[in-house]
């Protein structure tokens, strides 16, 4: 039963939410253990898919890693706690404002033990459970690895401009290309090259701080 309540809420779930949809009982020493472990894994694969997009490949399976640890501490605190969703994510943001408080080395310790406790909790769940765990685990890493090159108005702009442009071979063409474009369009073509420009010229490589891209 709360293997098939775990997979329910966890399919659900993603980034810091915790606990069910219930009334909002008072938070449980666990749970609040379980926020501290997720915001500090939070940060640390933040980082970790950093180090993984700029080429150090190595750190993937550790990113993946983490994740199946925090994802384990979700999964631990839907089995036994008692949290609704608003409030673990308001425990969740606590957690994370108040371990800004903490040292460098304070919280990578923190963050190296919460790594163990839920490699354990992950351990000791089941094959079912460890499946699910896993499947949101890729999904998140999958996420937090996305390029990001292109922002959703360049993507929108270039869309637009294949849609436009899709007509390459004559014999597809439905209508006489002299009457279809319009100045409007031409101008619009511009700003699609230009955003796909600027967002790969900075993707490539940023330019220093305050320095604008070419026109």
């Amino acid at each position: 039963m709360k293997t098939t309540l775990l997979i329910a809420l966890l399919s659900t779930c993603c980034g810091l939410a915790l606990g069910q949809t219930t009334g909002p009982p008072e938070a449980s020493p666990r749970d609040l253990h379980a926020a501290q472990c997720v915001a500090a894994l939070e940060v640390n694969t933040q980082e970790l898919a950093q180090q993984v997009k700029a080429g150090h490949d190595a750190s993937r399976r550790v990113l993946l890693d983490r994740l199946v640890s925090g994802t384990a501490f979700v999964g631990d605190t839907y089995l036994h706690g008692a949290s609704d969703e608003k409030q673990a994510r308001a425990l969740a943001n606590q957690a994370l404002e108040a371990q800004k408080s903490l040292s460098a080395q304070e919280l990578a310790a923190r963050q190296a033990a919460c790594a163990d406790e839920g490699a354990r909790l992950f351990a000791s769940s089941n094959g079912l459970e460890q499946a699910v765990v896993k499947r949101l685990a890729k999904k998140r890493m999958d996420k937090l690895l996305e390029l990001g090159v292109i922002d959703k108005s360049a993507r929108k702009r270039l869309q637009w401009l294949w849609d436009k442009r899709n007509q390459e071979h004559l014999y597809d063409v439905p209508f006489r290309e002299f009457d279809h474009y319009s100045n409007s369009d031409w101008f619009k073509a511009v700003k699609a090259y230009r955003a796909l420009r600027d967002a790969l010229t900075t993707w490539r490589s940023p330019p220093p701080a305050g320095e604008p891209l070419a026109p």
